[in-house]
């Protein structure tokens, strides 16, 4: 089963926005795109970082936004970012088994200049495993922590700090959720796994 899967590319310019994209999203939804690709929390005083997830849905309702932050290296000023976001519609939730599987669509520019790739939608096709990384699981205990707080306690949001392999952790929630939720969870589930997240 295929899914189209558009795309957007934001970074630095004349300040950070959209570089480039396979869709024009309405006002509301391209200002909170705009808002969580840029770099989340306080910069740690490295011009690098370890790259992050974040996910999350559009106020409109439309699609799922699930993105990728790098360090931007070739930018002109420090604490750049290049973000590549997917953007699955919402209803092709109910059907994705592995949303895992957009990992590998995640593409790192070369730059704020590399933007021809992300012209065109993805066709997606959500059932053909098309990368044998897999993430391990949450041990155990970690796991048991995060159901008790969000689950049993109904602690919104909760934060998970210095987890070791927060990307890991980030995608096994999404799977979770994915798996065992119905479809109007998503339009009030956020999660990142960036270092300091806003």
């Amino acid at each position: 089963m295929n899914i189209r899967v558009d795309q957007l590319l934001h970074g630095y310019r004349r300040g950070h926005e959209q570089l480039a994209g396979s869709t024009r999203l309405a006002a509301k939804d391209a200002e909170l795109v705009a808002r969580l690709s840029d770099l989340s929390g306080t910069p740690t005083g490295s011009a690098t970082f370890t790259p992050y997830l974040t996910a999350y849905p559009l106020p409109g309702n439309t699609h799922f936004a699930v993105a990728k932050t790098w360090s931007d290296v070739h930018a002109s000023r420090a604490g750049c970012v290049l973000t590549h976001t997917l953007l699955v519609p919402m209803h092709s939730w109910r059907t994705i088994n592995d949303p895992q599987g957009l990992a590998a669509l995640h593409r790192e520019p070369q730059g704020s200049d590399d933007t021809a790739w992300y012209l065109n939608p993805i066709e997606w096709n959500a059932t053909e495993r098309r990368t044998n990384k897999r993430f391990p699981p949450i041990p155990v205990e970690q796991t048991h922590q995060f159901v008790l707080l969000f689950f049993a306690r109904g602690k919104r949001p909760v934060v998970w700090f210095d987890h070791p392999t927060a990307e890991h952790a980030a995608w096994r929630i999404l799977c979770a959720v994915v798996a065992s939720s119905p479809c109007a969870i998503f339009r009030l589930y956020a999660l990142s796994s960036a270092p300091n997240a806003r």
